[in-house]
């Protein structure tokens, strides 16, 4: 005799959500690296310089107290969309800094904003998925259908009739 288990479909039903926890924890630590380098100097590359602590209420201090405080929401998925729309307008707003400035957000290129930018978005619009403290404490699940049949909750009534075996099933 087989254990009763869920349908075979349903068995690794939450590696989606755990391959999406994943990359909103990779996302988030490293933007928490990068106000950790920025405010601390913490984990710099060999041979780059630490530009000093970033006077207070500047806008260096400024971007790196928001991607710190920020970043570590979205890495515990509480405040979600509202942790990535924040960085996600930093991200913004730190593509048109001038050029010359040097320290933040600076690569050879471009192109890490950008993308930043578009991932933190997605998050934004797509919200914490279900390992997160969000779900956890506000009670946000995914709804999944099965296979396109929708299930209508049974009335007081017609489940006691059930129990009954007063209907047939």
């Amino acid at each position: 005799m087989e254990p009763v288990t869920g349908p075979k479909w349903l068995r690794w039903w939450w590696v989606p959500d755990a391959a999406f926890a994943a990359l909103r924890i990779a996302a988030a630590l490293l933007l928490v690296l990068q106000a950790g380098q920025e405010l601390f100097g913490l984990l710099l590359p060999p041979g780059q310089a630490w530009l000093g602590q970033p006077v207070p209420m500047s806008d260096r201090w400024i971007a790196g107290t928001l991607e710190l405080g920020l970043g570590a929401l979205l890495a515990a998925g509480l405040f979600t969309r509202t942790a990535a729309f924040g960085l996600a307008v930093l991200a913004a707003l730190s593509y048109f800094a001038p050029a010359r400035a040097r320290g933040h957000w600076t690569l050879d290129g471009v192109e890490l904003i950008v993308f930043s930018c578009c991932v933190l978005l997605a998050f934004a619009v797509m919200g914490p998925g279900l390992f997160s403290l969000d779900a956890l404490f506000f009670n946000r699940r995914r709804v999944r259908t099965t296979h396109g049949s929708m299930s209508v909750p049974l009335s007081p009534w017609i489940r006691r009739q059930y129990r009954r075996r007063e209907l047939a099933r």
